[in-house]
């Protein structure tokens, strides 16, 4: 049972990781003026709910 849940932990980890990484990469984008920012906006909310809900 304890596997499981370590698991399950890491793997909420590694999603959060990797959408803080797309959080920061699309930042850059931004940033940078070379991001279509309508398309941006939508990435950025689904990828804080990702952040926030876990999934």
């Amino acid at each position: 049972v304890r596997e499981i849940v370590l698991k399950n932990i890491n793997v909420v980890a590694e999603r959060r990781g990797k959408a803080i990484d797309l959080l920061i990469g699309q930042a850059m984008k931004i940033l940078r003026g070379k991001a279509d920012s309508g398309v941006i906006k939508d990435l950025i909310v689904k990828i804080v709910n990702e952040i926030i809900g876990g999934g």
